[in-house]
């Protein structure tokens, strides 16, 4: 589901962000395309999960509703801007 797989792509971007030093504290744009996300149920679902990773107020977010993606079988991507480390 669009749900389950939000949830499996936030947890595997903290762990990549983790092994950098960073956390979802350091993002400050996020961009979600998503597929299949037709009822406004999925869509909350999925925004909800991702709101769960980041403390308040959380990044700057743009949802993307697009007919499928590249992988047939893939139902969300998210891309993620982070802010520069501090010298």
């Amino acid at each position: 589901s669009l749900e389950e797989q939000t949830e499996s792509v936030m947890e595997e971007l903290e762990t990549m962000l983790a092994e950098h030093g960073m956390g979802f504290g350091e993002v400050v744009k996020s961009t979600t395309f998503y597929a299949g996300g037709n009822t406004a149920e999925e869509l909350h679902g999925n925004l909800a999960i991702r709101n769960r990773f980041y403390s308040q107020p959380g990044p700057a977010s743009t949802g993307v509703p697009i007919a499928r993606m590249a992988d047939p079988g893939a139902k969300v991507r998210v891309e993620l801007v982070l802010r520069p480390p501090l010298a």
